[in-house]
């Protein structure tokens, strides 16, 4: 589900995602990624290649490769009004290989955004209006296999007996409309609507246990309201209540507790509502902008994941969760070349409602949500167009079971990037270089909850460089 973002006074008028689907599209830098596949916590904590033991011996792990790209093409009728069009495509191949199973996917998309952005004013009231549309389809090629181990440590998986062969093809419209209202200077009235309609389709192939082919349709309308005051020069107060409405992913249907191909039919939607308030402002004298912020929401029927004795992923609806927070941002900007940043994050995840398999998890922490997140960084721009940035990212622990026994230890990176601005021709040129995890930290961006076994980590990568280029051109 995708809302739409009310505007605040003094600021130019964008409307974009917030409470999106997870998006199939991945990070547009990365076109080739592996993974050391699922360790345990000693292979994780301790080994300096990452993976070790079973998974080398196993050559457990995957591989990707993608593309993707789009164009965006703006008109503007006049100052106020505008319409903006955007299309979309992407490819992915993934190859992954399992305690028990392989898995072959092909993945293509694409998609089409439009939206009109206007504004007019009646007598002193003023008046912003967005309205639009988005369309898009992904198409996947799934088979899983067996797995046959090598015969010898060091040797290739090769592919058992099929298990699942099927297409799976997703498509979503959601139009979406918003209004915002000023009756006064320092007071804007905001509201939006967008309804999401989404079709998942499987196509089995693999005939021989049944046809497991079938459909799932789901749609939700997601109202929000929001309201924000100026309380002073350069202070907005401002209030919003949303709705957000997530379906599962292919991946998660797909994964059927019977091993089967088709949708898993009982899994659902999960839907969020939401309250949150805040105030953001700059002091200008000092070029300092920040923002507070904190939020109540409550999600019925969280996407809550699990793993059978196979190590194999399923997905289930839990009864209740609370989800509340606190964000805090801190910019300076001294000057055009020269920015620096802080944020931090806060967040309470908890079940309220949550009773499987005879376990009553209510009042424990929700599994992968960090409790504590800080982000800084700062960008410099030499004038002879040499680029600079700095990041840090501290996480802390979060419990990684629903029954809160297993955590992600904490960890902090430090990354560095450089980059060069430069024109040949109408062509905008920019290449990079990149140093990531430049202390050789041992930590997992990403870590699989409640998983089979106690191989809930996949590690990132110690220190990483690398470098690239990207070319920019515009018609106007």
């Amino acid at each position: 589900m995708t809302m739409i973002t009310p505007s605040y006074l003094g600021e130019t008028i964008e409307y974009s995602s917030l409470h999106a689907c997870r998006s199939t599209l991945e990070d547009p830098t990365t076109p080739f990624a592996e993974s050391p596949s699922f360790l345990n916590e000693e292979d994780a904590r301790n080994n300096p290649t990452m993976a070790r033991g079973l998974a080398v011996s196993r050559n457990w792990g995957e591989a990707a490769n993608q593309g993707q790209g789009g164009l965006t093409l703006e008109h503007r009728f006049s100052e106020s009004q505008r319409i903006r069009a955007t299309g979309w495509g992407m490819w992915r191949d993934l190859n992954a290989s399992g305690v028990f199973r392989m898995i072959e996917l092909g993945r293509t998309g694409y998609g089409f955004r439009s939206e009109y952005l206007g504004g007019t004013q009646i007598g002193s009231t003023g008046i912003e209006i967005a309205a639009g549309l988005d369309i898009s389809s992904q198409n996947d090629d799934r088979r899983e296999f067996g797995q046959v181990s090598p015969t010898a440590p060091g040797g290739m998986s090769t592919n058992g007996d099929l298990r699942v062969d099927q297409t799976e093809d997703v498509l979503s419209v959601g139009p979406f409309a918003q209004i915002s209202i000023a009756p006064h200077d320092r007071v804007q009235f905001t509201a939006g609507v967008r309804w999401d309609y989404y079709d998942f389709s499987a196509g089995d192939r693999k005939l021989d246990d049944g046809d497991q082919s079938g459909n799932r349709t789901m749609d939700a309308v997601s109202p929000s309201v929001g309201v924000t005051v100026a309380a002073a020069p350069g202070v907005n107060i401002f209030g919003n209540f949303a709705t957000a409405y997530e379906t599962p992913t292919t991946v998660e249907l797909s994964n059927t507790p019977t091993g089967e191909g088709g949708f898993n039919q009982d899994l659902g939607p999960q839907d969020l509502q939401s309250v949150e308030v805040g105030v953001r402002g700059l002091i200008a004298p000092a070029r300092l902008r920040y923002e507070v912020a904190a939020y109540i929401s409550t999600v019925d029927n969280a996407l809550v994941s699990f793993q059978n004795v196979d190590e194999q992923t399923f997905f289930r609806n839990a009864g209740k969760s609370s989800r509340d927070g606190v964000e805090l941002l801190l910019e300076w900007v001294p000057n055009a070349s020269f920015n620096t940043r802080i944020a931090y994050t806060y967040q309470d995840f908890v079940f309220e409602e949550f009773a499987t398999g005879g376990d009553d998890f209510a009042g424990n922490d929700e599994p992968g949500a960090p409790p504590h997140r800080v982000f800084g960084g700062f960008n410099y721009t030499a004038p002879f167009g040499l680029r600079s940035g700095l990041t840090f990212r501290w996480v802390d622990a979060f419990t990684l079971t629903n029954d809160n026994t297993v955590f992600n230890w904490a960890y902090k990176v430090v990354d560095l990037r450089f980059g060069w601005d430069d024109r040949w021709g109408g062509v905008d040129v920019r290449p990079f270089v990149g140093l990531d995890n430049i202390f050789d930290e041992r930590y997992n961006s990403s870590a699989i909850t409640n998983a089979f076994g106690g191989r809930y980590y996949e590690p990132s990568p110690g220190r990483e460089v690398y470098a690239g280029m990207t070319f920019e051109f515009g018609v106007r």
